[in-house]
């Protein structure tokens, strides 16, 4: 008997801050667009292609936009080649 009153004050206090939590979910409209993000997962962001050094050189290519193999990364590099071109690269790399 002297458990249920300790459990029920705390069910009613995890109870009131769940109902709060989502009484504030609704009003900030957390709710709003529910459709958009499952579909996000669907696409595929820009391939980003790092140097593999470390240190002050990687930070200053990093800034100037130079790939790893040299190539300008404003030139288009990765981003204008298909996927079955990066998958036969990565092939070739081994």
């Amino acid at each position: 008997m002297e458990l249920v009153f300790v459990a029920l004050p705390v069910a009613l206090l995890v109870g009131g801050a769940a109902l709060a939590a989502f009484v504030w979910a609704a009003r900030s409209d957390q709710f709003e667009d529910l459709d958009s993000p499952p579909e996000r997962v669907l696409f595929d962001d820009d391939v980003v292609r790092t140097s593999g050094k470390i240190g002050p050189d990687a930070a200053a290519d990093a800034a100037s936009g130079i790939a790893s193999d040299g190539r300008s990364a404003a030139s288009g590099g990765e981003s204008s080649r298909d996927a079955a071109g990066l998958c036969r690269e990565m092939l070739d790399r081994r």
